[in-house]
């Protein structure tokens, strides 16, 4: 079976060594903090040259960056990548206890940059921190752009930059800031535009929302997007709206106790119901905004089940229409916890072709008939993939999926043409 293992540096950048890891769990998630955790053995010396062992104070939280590897055939397949976040020494064990998570953590930790000092009182080497520069805001028509709309994904550069920079960043901050600021990982882009535009974005000073958290934010908005910090070479990547433009599926799941094949060892399914069938968003502008999102064929079906969400300072209705539109509540809420057995034995390799992580977002189908009362046959996007190594080196894998409705091939849920309310899957 498969080797898994650590590769691991300084955090500026000086390469420490390799070393197996005992017991690994590991977690890809889309768009969302994924990490690792397992054991390495104090005792073992590293995977390549030279072959020495760990030394004093080798490796620790957050000063060690790491690569977590799988090598089954030829160079392997790097799972994930980050920072150490935890280790555990236990006189009873001959063994450390290590984790980590993904660099999108990293944003997890980081504020858009405010200096109460230089706020009051104006520093002529960091102008944009004064008090008459703020908010920072984007929406500032001019003659290119007479409606002043920015699109998502300069707002993301923008608050990108200043995070790399240290130096708050909006559309009006020109030239624009290049010095990477002490202590901050090397993140990168190349975004193009999405088309997707939005009446005004605004942060104000002191605002403790995370980088993580304005990205997620954005991420919601109208058509929205996916995103992902891409292992080894940390590119922040942007997909608009989604990361994968057709339903066509990778995989098509029976279960199945044919290990040679990928057994299916856990197939739970639940149907919760839709959470609400009659939406109310509500945000804060001069006045109080809002929109509502309900269907006639809903309501009849499943009866009235108002759910109500409170954007905060959201002050277009238009982008609140549109977020109670993605929110997907009025369909019934369908779960599937999905389990494989040693996936590598797949007709089609789960560690070939860009996978495991080009899975992430990714549809698969799902079949399975409970007969008499239900047959299980929908489509699902991966949301997130879970790994769990036993002692003996097979791979339970975890999909957490989450159903498509109206997908492009089919139906497992939805509104189906004339009106009717779909309840396949």
């Amino acid at each position: 079976m498969a080797d898994w293992y650590l590769k691991l540096w300084t955090r500026s950048g000086q390469y420490i060594g390799d070393y197996s890891l005992m017991n690994p769990e590991a977690e890809v998630r889309n768009s969302e903090v994924g990490g690792f955790s397992g054991e390495l053995a104090l005792g073992q010396t590293k995977r390549s040259l030279p072959l020495i062992g760990i030394s004093r104070d080798e490796f620790a939280p957050y000063r060690t960056t790491y690569e977590l590897w799988r090598q089954s055939t030829g160079n392997g397949v790097c799972i994930t990548d980050g920072m150490i976040t935890s280790i555990n020494l236990n006189k009873d064990r001959d063994t450390v206890l290590i984790s980590g998570k993904d660099w999108k953590y990293y944003l997890q930790r980081r504020i858009y940059p405010f200096s109460p000092e230089n706020y009051v009182t104006y520093n002529s080497l960091k102008p944009n921190d004064h008090w008459d520069k703020w908010p920072k805001q984007w929406h500032r028509p001019d003659l290119t752009d007479p409606a002043g709309n920015p699109d998502l994904t300069e707002i993301v550069r923008d608050i990108l930059l200043s995070m790399r920079t240290g130096v708050p960043v909006d559309r009006s901050v020109i030239p624009r800031p290049t010095v990477t600021a002490p202590g901050v990982p090397d993140i990168v882009w190349n975004l193009s535009d999405t088309g997707v535009t939005i009446p005004e974005y605004k942060i104000y000073p002191g605002d403790q929302t995370s980088i993580y958290d304005h990205i997620q934010k954005l991420s919601e908005m109208k058509d929205g997007f996916e995103w992902d910090i891409l292992p080894i070479s940390k590119e922040f990547k942007m997909w608009s709206p989604t990361k994968y433009s057709t339903n066509w599926p990778t995989y098509w799941f029976i279960p199945s106790d044919d290990e040679t094949s990928g057994a299916i060892t856990e197939f739970d399914w639940t149907n919760d119901g839709p959470d609400g069938t009659h939406l109310i968003g509500l945000g804060s502008g001069r006045h109080k905004v809002g929109a509502t999102w309900t269907t006639v064929a809903n309501v009849e079906e499943f009866g009235r089940y108002d759910l109500v969400y409170d954007y905060g300072e959201v002050q277009s209705a238009e982008v609140i229409l549109n977020k109670l539109k993605d929110q997907n509540d009025l369909w019934p809420q369908k779960k599937l916890g999905l389990a494989l057995l040693n996936p590598e034995f797949l007709f089609l390799n789960f560690y070939t072709g860009g996978r495991p992580r080009s899975l992430i977002a990714d549809t698969v189908r799902v079949t399975h008939d409970f007969n008499p009362l239900h047959k299980v046959d929908a489509y699902f996007q991966v949301n997130a993939i879970k790994w769990n190594v036993d002692s003996s080196t097979n791979e339970n894998v975890s999909l957490e999926l989450m159903q498509i409705y109206e997908p492009d091939t089919g139906f497992s849920g939805g509104i189906r043409p004339g009106g009717e309310s779909g309840r396949g899957g």
